[in-house]
């Protein structure tokens, strides 16, 4: 029944049929079947095959967390917690976290050092899980310390040692931490200045949004800081800036429509975005406006 059940559940075999394998969990975790029991377990905390059911996931993570199943005490760690599934209790999560921490759990190293950051009095503790995490790859764990380091938070200030973990987080597509080591980069704080990395870094984070990264890509473009000056990438991430509201960007390709720098001339395009800067108080768009004798 066990084999037949992960084969249901897998669809190796058969047909993938969660539902089936649910029932054959059941019947096979009664009999104390501790693989039965903890998928059984997650199906009812993910919803896979059934209903959704914090209550019953719990009840049987929290006896396979007390025989030692590392998984089990991250799930059971988590959600006393979150309070999803049972009363929220951080000294019960914090048992459970801790036991599962010291078997190498990085989610629960994580997690741990969330809990202990957002009470009192335990910023160290925080700072030491976020630290083990953070060596152990955690992308979230190696952000928030190098942000710790950063601003001095609980450790003294190390600008070097943030960068060591910014670079960390940002090479695994960290936005956070990638626009922060960008502008490391680029004033040359707890690193050399280079501006060929702090473009690069800009880049990475204005693609995915960042609209401080954004801006000052555009500017290094525009202006030809320590880069090739290129007026088309300028346009090209000032828009991005511009159509998340940003006035400045949207003066700068006003005047780059009215220009015809980096995007073919436009006058009438370069009203359209002046006005939605002037609307937005931007002074230089509407000193524009006014000479041209055009209303906002």
């Amino acid at each position: 029944q066990t084999k037949l059940a992960f084969m249901y559940d897998k669809g190796e075999g058969v047909s993938e049929d969660k539902k089936e394998a649910v029932k054959l969990f059941q019947i096979i975790a009664k009999n104390g079947n501790i693989d039965a029991q903890k998928r059984l377990a997650a199906m009812y905390y993910n919803g896979e095959g059934t209903e959704v059911n914090k209550t019953e996931a719990a009840k049987l993570f929290e006896p396979l967390g007390e025989k030692g199943d590392v998984y089990s005490q991250y799930m059971i760690g988590k959600m006393y917690y979150e309070g999803d599934g049972v009363k929220q209790n951080n000294g019960r999560a914090v048992l459970f976290l801790q036991q599962a921490s010291l078997q190498g759990n990085v989610d629960a190293q994580y997690l741990l050092g969330t809990l202990y950051d957002s009470e009192k009095g335990t910023e160290k503790k925080a700072f030491e899980f976020y630290k083990m995490a953070a060596d152990n790859g955690d992308t979230n764990a190696q952000s928030r310390l190098a942000s710790m380091y950063d601003n001095g938070e609980t450790v003294e200030q190390n600008k070097q040692e943030a960068v060591k973990f910014y670079r960390l987080a940002a090479e695994q597509g960290d936005l956070t931490s990638q626009s922060r080591l960008a502008v490391m980069y680029d004033e040359g704080e707890g690193v050399e200045q280079n501006k060929t990395e702090a473009a690069k870094y800009y880049r990475l984070s204005a693609e995915k949004g960042n609209e401080n990264s954004q801006m000052r890509l555009a500017a290094m473009y525009d202006n030809g800081n320590d880069i090739e000056q290129n007026k088309f990438e300028a346009f090209k991430f000032y828009r991005m800036a511009a159509e998340q509201g940003n006035s400045e960007a949207q003066n700068r390709i006003a005047s780059m429509y009215d220009k015809g720098e980096g995007v073919e001339q436009d006058k009438w395009e370069a009203v359209e975005w002046w006005r939605k800067a002037a609307k937005q108080g931007n002074k230089q768009a509407r000193n524009e406006l006014a000479t041209r004798n055009i209303y906002e």
